[in-house]
């Protein structure tokens, strides 16, 4: 079993299936986004990750989805690379944000080494979020 990364490309999206963890959001590929820190995450060649880090001026933001594919034992392959990754960003800090159901979304949050910052009550379709950062 091995774990690697690509960067992420239009053709790793029209493989992807989002965990039903994503579903809440009606998930689409508007949601995704590209650049040289945003990867595609494959274990034995399925994709379970696709993700990154973004600038959304001012500040850079991660951002994250996993497929139905990812299991519990994937974290620490994908946290190790989002640490590796977030080293080479040229900020200081990045936040992200996590729906507040969605529990694995928090535990991938705590993994990389961000920090809860708050909650922002129904900021996205009438849904709380919890806001995380990474600081360097």
């Amino acid at each position: 079993m091995s774990y690697h990364k690509l960067r992420l490309t239009t053709d790793h999206v029209e493989l992807f299936e989002p965990h039903a963890d994503h579903q809440f959001q009606e998930f689409d590929n508007n949601l995704i986004q590209y650049g040289p820190h945003c990867y595609a995450g494959f274990w034995n060649d399925e994709l379970i990750f696709m993700g990154g880090f973004v600038k959304d001026d001012p500040c850079w933001q991660f951002w994250g989805v996993y497929s139905e594919a990812f299991k519990p034992i994937h974290a620490r392959h994908i946290m190790r690379e989002c640490r590796r990754e977030f080293k080479q960003v040229p900020c200081d800090r990045a936040h992200h944000l996590v729906y507040m159901d969605d529990v694995t979304g928090h535990m991938l949050a705590k993994f990389m080494g961000a920090e809860l910052e708050g909650v922002m009550k129904k900021y996205y379709n009438g849904l709380d979020y919890a806001i995380y950062a990474m600081v360097k």
